[in-house]
């Protein structure tokens, strides 16, 4: 993936990572201000107002722990992605230097055998005048 598309996810993952604390947040001012003033006629329905208020927290709460688990899962996945990328790339590099090595050594050798070559025939006619002059 593009490098840009990573970082347009994590500004949406950043953002949606505020949203449920200002959910949370919103859900408490609204029970609090629904839930009575009054302690005694009305305890019933100040339960149920805090139940559904715990329900939110936790829901919430779930929200953010999943959220950071996504983004810590996220944040590891691209840190092997980007580690498996430098080791192709090392092994790139270790294998050009290694081709290039490679093809000075045939080089060289090639330039010996022709060398040798040319001694040798050169041996063989100062053999035959030594021959000759015997």
């Amino acid at each position: 993936r593009p490098l840009d598309e990573e970082d347009d996810e994590e500004d949406d993952v950043v953002s949606q990572r505020r949203r449920p604390e200002e959910t949370a947040t919103k859900a408490r001012e609204d029970a609090e201000a629904t839930a009575p003033q009054d302690n005694t006629a009305e305890t019933p329905i100040r339960a149920e107002t805090l139940a559904v208020v715990d329900d939110a927290a936790r829901r919430q709460l779930r929200e953010m722990v999943e959220m950071a688990v996504h983004l810590a899962t996220t944040d590891l996945r691209n840190d092997v992605q980007n580690l498996h990328v430098d080791l192709i790339r090392q092994f790139q590099l270790q294998q050009n230097e290694f081709t290039a090595v490679l093809e000075e050594h045939a080089r060289r050798l090639t330039d010996v055998l022709r060398e040798n070559g040319a001694l040798r025939k050169e041996n063989d006619r100062l053999r035959r005048q030594i021959d000759d002059l015997s």
